[in-house]
């Protein structure tokens, strides 16, 4: 009788063994792997970049640099860099001025000057593009004017420490805001998420944190008509929300009145949805069937009961009725046209006119103090030689 080998025996028990080791320690479902894949490239210091559009806002750029340094400190404590980075949308007041005189005081205070006043969602654009090249591990887009509290902040970072790319801050009260605008913001939200196949988060805007993956991603779309909150929803990439509740505004007074929003909003929807093409394709079928039942009734009814003279009145009214569709479909089609005008010119979405660095700030402001020379003084002139 042959014995086994006990060698082989052995072998096969520390075999079962190691596999039944490594199962072990491999994570039980559920558990999501995107997340630990981001959790693996978090720095230790970690440089965030807070990007904040402003548009004739000079009563509330002091308000808001104070609220701030609570929350900087406690950032700073966290291990993580802050970087201010104000985008002047051309504005009319002393905003720049006043900005310029932030970075006397302050060293982490960069300031962008557009040459004109191009829209928020350029100036988003703008902000987001210059984190980039600042090597920002995270951008922050705000408000300058307090609604959105700057110390939700610590919170959205630790959920980017938990591996979510995107944090979005979600406003569960907007008691706060106009009536038409809180009531035209849900029927908005509602209609695109109806019309596009992108879901947008409701009373979502663009407070929100993001990694510098997802900003670079969005740093690629160079469309024209842009929607922020819309396109840095379209990149996707794993996120989570925050709620909050709106604040007042600080100071000054909202530029956003309803012909800018309803601006925005068209160009949301015809940028990111067919559903208004597809419509007219759906009531041109409709009138169409209704003309062929109809045509057919009047042809059977001839042929039945002879000839009869049409009423003025419902001939009227098809012909208006149908004035009306052409027109409708003319504009709606003249909207797409419109925006392939637009990305065919192929602007840029905006012009850099300064870009303020701390250290240039203190000579522009050094400047500032000096008296200019008066034209009206003549140069004294030269005795002509003898």
């Amino acid at each position: 009788m042959i014995e086994p080998n006990s060698s082989s025996t052995n072998d096969d028990k520390v075999n079962s063994l190691t596999m039944s080791q490594q199962k072990s320690s491999v994570p039980s479902p559920p558990w999501d792997a995107r997340l630990a894949l981001a959790r693996q490239s978090r720095p230790e210091t970690v440089n965030v970049t807070v990007v904040i559009p402003v548009y004739n806002e000079q009563a509330a750029i002091e308000l808001f640099m104070d609220e701030f340094q609570n929350v900087e400190r406690q950032l700073t404590t966290q291990g993580c860099s802050v970087r201010y980075l104000f985008v002047n949308d051309g504005s009319l007041d002393q905003t720049l001025e006043t900005l310029i005189a932030l970075q006397c005081r302050h060293h982490n205070v960069d300031v962008i000057d557009l040459s004109r006043n191009f829209g928020k969602e350029a100036a988003l654009t703008a902000g987001i593009a210059d984190a980039l090249e600042g090597q920002a591990d995270v951008i922050v887009p705000i408000d300058v004017d307090l609604q959105d509290p700057p110390s939700l902040i610590l919170e959205m970072l630790d959920k980017w420490r938990q591996g979510y790319q995107v944090v979005l801050a979600r406003r569960t009260d907007r008691s706060t805001d106009n009536p038409l605008k809180a009531w035209s913001a849900l029927v908005f939200y509602r209609l695109f998420n109806v019309m596009s196949r992108y879901d947008l988060p409701e009373n979502v805007g663009d407070f929100r944190l993001m990694d510098k993956q997802v900003a670079a991603a969005i740093g690629h779309l160079n469309e024209r008509g842009r929607m922020m909150k819309a396109l840095m929803n379209w990149v996707g990439f794993s996120r989570t929300f925050v709620d909050y509740k709106r604040q007042k505004r600080s100071a000054g007074r909202s530029t956003f009145n309803l012909r800018s929003l309803l601006r925005l909003g068209l160009n949301g929807f015809f940028a990111f949805s067919t559903a208004p093409l597809r419509a007219i394709l759906v009531m041109g079928l409709i009138a169409g069937s209704v003309a062929a039942v109809y045509s057919l009734s009047i042809v059977v009814r001839t042929m039945i009961q002879g000839v009869d003279v049409p009423g003025y009145a419902s001939t009227v009214v098809i012909i208006l009725v149908a004035a009306a569709l052409q027109l409708t479909t003319l504009g709606i089609v003249g909207e797409y046209i419109a925006r392939l005008f637009e990305e065919v010119k192929g602007r840029p979405n905006y012009l850099i006119g300064h870009r303020i660095r701390p250290e240039d700030a203190r000579s522009v402001h050094a400047i500032s103090q000096t008296p200019p020379t008066s034209s009206d003084e003549t140069p004294p002139q030269s005795e002509p030689p003898a």
